[in-house]
């Protein structure tokens, strides 16, 4: 399992399936990053497809702004099973 870098709050819960280790539904950093995920249901779920979970992680843990990250994330949602994704920054 990936460790929780030190400017991470430690979140609720981690992602502990096989492949998705590390992956988190909430999160905040002591940088002033804030992040929260949910899920829906779909018909039918792609059981190949990347981890939900690494989007709240990744946002914590990378430099780009809100806006930038989730515009990144528009772009690559394809990759997921459906989700919707909150982050904010507190600068």
């Amino acid at each position: 399992m990936e460790a929780v870098k030190p400017h991470i709050i430690p979140p609720a819960g981690l992602d502990m399936e096989e492949g998705k280790e590390g992956g988190t539904w909430l999160g905040i950093s002591k940088r002033g990053k804030l992040a929260a995920l949910t899920n829906y249901l779909e018909p039918k779920i792609n059981t190949d497809a990347q981890g939900r979970g690494s989007l709240v992680s990744n946002f914590l843990t990378e430099s780009l702004d809100s806006f930038s990250y989730l515009k990144k994330v528009s772009s690559e949602g394809h990759l997921y099973n459906g989700f919707n994704l909150i982050t904010a920054d507190f600068k």
